[in-house]
């Protein structure tokens, strides 16, 4: 059980014992002991000797004790009753410096002094005068004004008195800008009013006629950037870059990241898969079919027949045979014939 309770002040305490063989109720007829111990700040637990002792109210299993202020006088302080045939029972104090009943209950408004409500009417604010306000809310003009500490703004700055303001009154770089930015000033504008970097392009001849693919076409070397002008302009680029040419090429010409590009394609045409053969390829025949051939005979079924002395070779379905190879053996070499047609 936790309590809070205003330091150095008494507390009157009661404290049920629970009955250890019937839990559901209080043990009546015992005389507790106690042992209580307090703590202040972050200073350890120390022993605390109470002056009274429990007594059972009635008979009805709540003991009491009066506990002083001084015994209470800590920030912290717990006590523990035991008993012959009761459970353990505990009771800690957390104590506080000021409870409810310290608040003052006088009517007031955020003084300590006289209530707020008294000082603070309409009537008492306006009997206010500017004595007693501070000096810069007292210097404050009665004028009617809105921006300017001279003449309210309201009377200066309508579109009749914007309208009639004269050169004198605007900054000397925006004089001359109502009369210099027209379209028919600006388009009077010569050379000698404008930057000296902008007054260099040239106005003669115009863009349009110097310009044309005739008059590019006429430009030589003298007229281009060195850069340009020593870009090579024999051979033509058509006499070689034709194909003929580029097949002479050989791999010493090529890059060698592009060396190996056709062994590394993941794409190969249709035409390059394996197919299941139905005779053996003629020597003459393409790489990829004579590629083709070699993995067949090292994938498909082959037979070694002792009696008819040939070595089979079978379709991929393992039971046709589409080549034949004749071996002969004399005891000293083996032989084995090209493959070929079946007998």
């Amino acid at each position: 059980m936790v309590i809070r309770h205003k330091k150095n002040t008494l507390y009157y305490l009661a404290v049920p014992m629970v009955d250890s063989a019937t839990p559901a109720n209080f043990k009546a007829g015992l005389s507790p002991t106690d042992t209580g111990y307090y703590k202040d700040g972050a200073g350890a637990w120390t022993a605390l000797g109470i002056t009274d002792t429990f007594a059972e109210i009635g008979a009805t299993g709540i003991y009491e004790i009066d506990l002083t202020a001084a015994e209470l006088n800590h920030d912290q302080v717990i006590i523990k009753l035991t008993a012959a045939g009761a459970a353990d029972s505990l009771v800690i104090f957390e104590m506080d410096s000021i409870e409810i009943d310290d608040i003052p209950t006088t009517p007031m408004r955020g003084t300590d002094n006289a209530a707020l409500a008294s000082v603070c009417t309409e009537a008492r604010l306006a009997e206010l005068d500017q004595a007693n306000l501070p000096a810069d809310v007292a210097a404050i003009p009665l004028t009617p004004m809105r921006g300017t500490d001279n003449a309210a703004l309201a009377s200066v700055c309508t579109e009749a008195r914007l309208a009639e303001l004269d050169a004198a009154n605007l900054p000397a770089d925006c004089d001359t800008l109502k009369t210099r930015c027209t379209e028919a000033r600006l388009a009077e504008l010569d050379a000698a009013n404008l930057p000296t970097d902008v007054a260099a392009i040239p106005t003669t001849p115009a863009l349009a006629s110097v310009c044309t693919e005739a008059r590019l076409a006429e430009l030589d070397a003298a007229n281009l950037p060195a850069h340009v002008a020593a870009i090579p302009t024999t051979p033509a680029l058509a006499s070689v870059c034709t194909e003929a040419r580029l097949a002479e090429l050989d791999a010493a010409n090529l890059p060698a990241v592009t060396d190996g590009i056709k062994t590394k394609t993941d794409a190969l045409p249709a035409s390059w898969q394996m197919t299941d053969l139905a005779a053996v390829p003629a020597i003459n025949t393409s790489i990829v079919e004579a590629l083709n051939f070699v993995y067949v005979l090292c994938r498909n079924k082959k037979i070694t027949n002792k009696t008819t002395k040939e070595i089979e070779l079978y379709k991929d379905n393992s039971s046709t045979k589409f080549a034949e190879s004749d071996i002969d053996d004399d005891g000293t070499l083996f032989t084995q014939g090209k493959f070929g047609a079946i007998d």
